[in-house]
């Protein structure tokens, strides 16, 4: 048997040339490869050929670092899998995975700022109508900020939805 592929991102069964195990699963592993090396910095197989097809062959895919958030590890798990039936079936739903942890994030940092703009108005005890107005005004601009992550968001997800159906 004869593998098939770019070595630094074969699923396992296009590196042992198991042409009838290949399917959807394998390119969602590919597509984990690549989603792997955007999140690492390099492709989950390094050095020699021989070298990156053996560790192919096996699904030696290196660890992930400890930043990584987990949901992100999970869903890089899933798609790295060494066998096909535990992969995502399908491309789409690997980019739902993706998508969703993206809009996790997106709302996990708009809650961080949110946080620390309360601390921030907690920790400030309002004695005089001057204090009171500079309070005020700091939570305008908290209410401003919410709606203008929530407008952001939206048209971040539109144009990821809208970006979804180009046709390359």
């Amino acid at each position: 048997r004869e593998s098939v592929g770019t070595a630094a991102y074969m699923s396992p069964e296009q590196a042992q040339g198991d042409t009838a195990a290949m399917c959807c699963a394998t390119d969602v592993f590919q597509l984990g490869a690549i989603l792997y090396e955007i999140v690492t910095g390099e492709a989950p197989y390094t050095g020699p050929l021989s070298l990156r097809i053996s560790q192919a062959a096996r699904c030696a895919v290196p660890p992930l670092p400890a930043d990584v958030p987990a949901e992100l590890k999970g869903i890089l798990q899933r798609a790295l899998s060494p066998r096909p039936v535990d992969r995502y079936a399908q491309a789409g739903e690997f980019a739902d995975a993706v998508e969703r942890f993206l809009d996790h994030q997106f709302a996990a940092e708009q809650l961080q700022t949110a946080e620390s703009r309360l601390t921030t108005l907690r920790a400030e005890t309002p004695q005089t109508t001057t204090d009171r107005l500079a309070l005020l005004a700091n939570l305008q601009g908290l209410a401003q900020t919410f709606q203008t992550n929530g407008q952001a968001w939206k048209d971040r997800k539109s144009t990821r939805l809208n970006s979804s159906h180009t046709v390359i």
